[in-house]
């Protein structure tokens, strides 16, 4: 997400196991999942479609594919994303400290 941010592309992080990670040298096995970064919203979702999905070589991706399929281009028509301002965090009333 770091990286998406500096240079003024999109990014996404999936939930862990939702797409393979065959291949990749993980920094946290709990936490690390591949995602796509792209110039636009709709562009990530069209690169969903292709990474979602069962990989033999990652057992948990198959577990996953089981309960998550989508077409995640499907739905843009009233999408509507939200993006927090750095000044939102600022605001102690937005501080949670529990």
């Amino acid at each position: 997400m770091c990286p998406a941010s500096k240079v003024g592309v999109r990014a996404l992080k999936p939930t862990v196991d939702v797409t393979s990670r065959a291949g990749i040298i993980p920094v946290s096995p709990n936490q690390d999942s591949v995602g796509p970064m792209a110039m636009s919203v709709r562009d990530i979702a069209h690169l969903l479609n292709v990474l979602v999905g069962p990989d033999k070589r990652d057992p948990n991706s198959i577990e996953a594919a089981e309960v998550i399929r989508a077409d995640w281009t499907s739905n843009f028509d009233g999408l509507r994303i939200g993006v927090l301002s750095p000044e939102w965090f600022m605001k102690e009333d937005n501080i949670s400290y529990g």
